[in-house]
């Protein structure tokens, strides 16, 4: 009985089973393929990438300055002349033709007015040197040598008449006070026959010479003074005291007489007499003159006025 069992045929049934059926439908698959294969628009939209891309590339800025430049080297041919290939347009546009010339010209006019500037510099500086060198003190000289030139030995330098000429290098000349210049030199602790005194003025120097001599002995006593000829004796309220013109006699016991210059040293009461007028005291206004000699010391008076 088991012989007869196992000849079943529903094990030969399983080839063809019924579910496997559904599997028919493979030839439904490649229609399905086919109907994606022609429904492929969604994949279309590559192509305008694609296009982009390749307007891009078109558009460079190169090839546009190409074509516009060999656009205008075409209108500027004259008719009847033929058309410049591209191999002239290139050597042509490298070249540059016309920026040369500019540079050139901007480079001639900048050199040129570098020059003019250098030029109206140099000749400011020419100029303004020339007057600085115009004003430019070229010497002073000695114009007048004072009044008293000869000394005794003891005596004060009196430079009364002094006169200072400062000539410029464009040659004109101006006289200086004596109070801006400073003078040095002046011994009167020995006799000298030529002892020189110079003047100096802004660093300039000028020079004179005086004599110093040995006080004389007097052979007599000295007894007394007086002013053989009179000074200025009438001033103005802004004047100064001047002596020039005094003389001086000396008087001994023995008799002799000796004259002397009258100088502002010998002379005292000059300010009393100013405050006086300023106080409005009416003159004549009295100035004592004094003279020591040998340890004796004389003096006299004389009367001066001032007025407004």
């Amino acid at each position: 009985m088991a012989v007869n069992f196992k000849p079943t045929k529903p094990k030969k049934e399983k080839q063809v089973k019924a579910p496997k059926e559904p599997k028919a439908p493979r030839p439904s698959k490649k229609d399905n393929t086919v109907n994606l294969k022609i429904s492929k628009p969604a994949k279309a939209p590559k192509t305008p990438k694609a296009e982009r891309l390749v307007k891009v590339k078109r558009e460079k800025p190169v090839k546009v300055k190409q074509e516009s430049h060999v656009k205008i080297k075409q209108q500027r041919q004259p008719k009847g002349a033929q058309p410049l290939n591209t191999v002239n347009l290139k050597k042509n546009s490298g070249s540059g033709a016309r920026k040369p010339k500019n540079v050139k010209s901007i480079i001639g006019i900048s050199i040129s007015l570098v020059v003019v500037i250098a030029l109206i510099s140099m000749l400011l500086v020419i100029v303004i040197g020339a007057n600085k060198q115009g004003n430019e003190i070229g010497h002073i000289s000695i114009s007048s040598t004072p009044n008293k030139t000869t000394y005794y030995v003891g005596e004060e330098a009196d430079y009364e008449g002094l006169k200072i000429t400062v000539t410029r290098r464009n040659g004109k000349q101006t006289t200086v006070p004596i109070s801006k210049c400073i003078i040095t030199g002046f011994d009167n602790t020995e006799p000298a026959e030529k002892q020189t005194i110079s003047v100096q003025y802004e660093g300039f120097i000028a020079t004179f010479s005086i004599t110093v001599k040995e006080t004389p002995k007097p052979t007599s006593t000295l007894v007394g003074i007086y002013l053989e000829e009179l000074p200025k004796i009438e001033y103005k309220a802004d004047e100064w005291l001047d002596t020039s013109g005094g003389v001086i006699v000396r008087e001994y016991k023995d008799g002799t007489t000796k004259r002397i210059s009258l100088v502002n040293s010998y002379v005292y009461g000059w300010e009393a007499a100013q405050a006086a007028f300023e106080k409005g005291e009416k003159g004549p206004y009295t100035l004592t003159v004094k003279y020591k000699e040998g340890g004796i010391l004389v003096e006299t008076t004389y009367e001066i006025t001032i007025t407004e």
